[in-house]
């Protein structure tokens, strides 16, 4: 394998630099155009997430089921991993819930 020309390289590590910024700008502007996507990608209306969220808690056991079951990815292991994003809304919804006694 031939070795890359010093000179070649710095220009590589430059272009690779500034299309890598580019691209996480890029990416950072389309997050913000888009917004928050917690519902099976779907922009949602945080009332109705909040309205989800309270029949889900209260005692629907089957929908709840069905949240987690559609979100869950199993390792080769066997261990089951839970996107932190679903964790982090439905602590948001229960801290909302009973801040503002939404239910």
């Amino acid at each position: 394998m031939s070795e890359v020309p010093k000179g070649l390289a710095d220009k590589w590590d430059l272009l690779r630099d500034t299309v890598a910024e580019h691209l996480f700008e890029m990416r950072k502007t389309l997050k913000e155009a888009i917004g928050g996507r917690p519902y099976r990608g779907m922009p949602t209306d945080p009332n109705e997430l909040a309205a989800r969220w309270g029949e889900i808690r209260q005692g629907n056991l089957p929908a709840l089921t069905e949240v987690i079951k559609s979100n869950v990815k199993y390792t080769a292991d066997g261990r089951v991993l839970v996107p932190s994003a679903l964790l982090d809304s439905m602590r948001e919804q229960e801290e909302r819930r009973r801040k503002g006694g939404l239910d």
